[in-house]
């Protein structure tokens, strides 16, 4: 027998990669996922919606190191089958490049922990040019033209994410300032729901200095949602939590308390299981073929909380 190396081809496996299937807020919360299991505390999402739109994602989470952010930029940077610690939101190791790739061409990543600046950069243009994969690492005096850069020079530690070259956007409309600023208005909605509970807790999240508002479909404070009992079960030495709740009825909402829940049109679609991985919802608005939706159980909703020890049996994608 015979043992080669067999290295994929640069271009063609990152290019491939950008098909995952991420829609534009998907991809936008799976990089804030980052954000949250470094202990962020605020996340800025800054932007120019124009004809050659960037996008900023800027934390004060824990910062990394060289060594630690090269690990970070490298495809299949962690074990999907090792044991994660209870705050790690992710899982398969290519969340920050398949997420940020799907969407543009560039990503520049810069860090700083220990007082230390650290970039690193994926452009595709450049590794099809090379034929390689060519990570580009830069100096910190190289970074002086990035927008927003200075917020994280005079922090004490902090992420910095730079997207740009919004190719997949550009295809798929002839006005790409307004289709990207319907893009952030969706992203926007999506990460006021999937972070509801990071937002009840203290975290702030804001977009171009806007704070984002908890978005809770159970409605928790509202007076007239019924909390049903909870219970709870053991998989593998794991607890699995369930929270059932029913809304009160459309009569009796306000039109903030519709928008929290989905909106008024969306009651009966959007009833069912909310399942919770580490408290970042993953999937809702549904009873796994267990019940058919029907306008019986339109105010239903069942909050389920997972641990990410059991990302096997969940059968967890990226």
């Amino acid at each position: 027998m015979i043992e080669k190396e067999c290295i994929p081809y640069a271009p063609t496996l990152i290019e491939s990669m950008r098909s995952i299937g991420y829609s534009f807020p998907y991809a936008i919360a799976d990089l804030l996922d980052n954000s949250v299991s470094a202990h962020a505390k605020q996340i800025d999402i800054l932007t120019n919606p124009s004809s050659d739109p960037f996008l900023v994602i800027l934390d004060d989470g824990d910062g990394m190191t060289e060594e630690k952010l090269y690990e970070a930029m490298r495809y299949g940077s962690s074990n999907p089958l090792a044991e994660r610690t209870t705050d790690d939101l992710g899982r398969f190791g290519l969340g920050l490049k398949a997420a940020s790739l799907s969407q543009c061409r560039c990503l520049v990543v810069v860090s700083k922990c220990n007082n230390e600046i650290n970039a690193c950069a994926w452009d595709l243009d450049y590794v099809i040019q090379k034929g390689v994969w060519a990570l580009q690492c830069f100096y910190e005096k190289e970074l002086a033209h990035y927008p927003f850069i200075d917020r994280l020079q005079v922090s004490q530690q902090g992420t910095y994410i730079y997207l740009s070259n919004f190719d997949r956007i550009r295809e798929r409309t002839d006005d790409l300032s307004r289709t990207f600023a319907q893009c952030l208005d969706d992203m926007g909605k999506h990460l006021s729901l999937v972070f509801h509970r990071f937002l009840e807790e203290g975290l702030s999240i804001r977009v171009n200095d806007l704070p984002l508002d908890a978005k809770d479909p159970f409605l928790k404070n509202h007076r007239a949602t019924q909390k049903k009992r909870e219970s709870s079960f053991r998989i593998n030495g794991e607890n699995i939590v369930l929270q059932p709740y029913i809304l009160p009825h459309a009569s009796k909402l306000s039109q903030e308390d519709l928008d929290k829940a989905g909106g008024k049109e969306n009651l009966k679609n959007d009833q069912g299981f909310y399942i919770y991985r580490q408290k970042r919802l993953i999937i809702w608005g549904t009873w796994f073929r267990l019940e058919r939706k029907d306008e019986l159980s339109k105010l239903a909703r069942v909050m389920v909380d997972i641990p990410n020890a059991l990302d096997n049996m969940w059968s967890i994608d990226i």
